[in-house]
């Protein structure tokens, strides 16, 4: 079994607009992505997120709140790799360039899809849209789990009753990503929650 590794994702974002990043350098050079990264030492998980996007954005959020937890299981990672998302609009400071991370603020209409990573078209429309979502990202080969994680999002209530017809009401969407720069085609289980 793979150990796992916990990463942190940040998308500050208002009613109209999104600020994303292009990465400059190292793991992922030349995307639009959200600010995140490692947690270090003995700091919580959204302490790391708050860390990364001041040191890749210039920015403080002040609002931030816990959106979702995608856990990408890929064959070219030897850890199971379990992304924190959180989001938030209220900052000080002005976003700007930094050694790793160009920051640009785009509309809801205009974000560069076929620029980012495969599997952001599919969370971060709920996200804009003030959904919280977990998921899974994964080989072909390997089932979709039965199970996902229901722990990262406190934010929600307990037992959260839905009936159809409801904006909560949880929607799925399964399908393949292609990474076409490794060539390798994933699936993935991405489930507002």
């Amino acid at each position: 079994m793979k150990a796992t590794k916990i990463l942190t994702l940040c998308v500050v974002h208002n009613n109209s607009h999104v600020l994303l990043g292009l990465k400059k350098r190292g793991f992922g050079e030349g995307r639009w992505n959200g600010f995140g990264g490692k947690v270090q030492g003995d700091e919580s998980i959204k302490e790391a997120a708050l860390r990364e996007l001041e040191e890749e954005a210039g920015i403080k959020l002040l609002d931030i709140k816990k959106r979702g937890v995608l856990t990408f299981d890929l064959p070219t990672e030897e850890n199971l790799l379990e992304v924190h998302i959180f989001s938030g609009s209220n900052f000080e400071g002005e976003p700007e360039e930094t050694e790793e991370m160009a920051p640009k603020w785009f509309s809801h209409h205009e974000v560069p899809f076929n620029q980012m990573w495969p599997d952001d078209e599919y969370w971060l429309p709920l996200l804009l849209k003030g959904k919280n979502f977990c998921g899974t990202i994964y080989p072909p080969s390997l089932r979709c789990p039965s199970e996902l994680r229901k722990d990262f999002a406190p934010d929600l209530p307990a037992g959260r009753q839905t009936k159809p017809g409801d904006e909560d009401t949880p929607i799925e969407r399964r399908g393949e990503l292609h990474f076409a720069d490794q060539n390798t085609i994933i699936k993935h289980d991405i489930k507002e929650v």
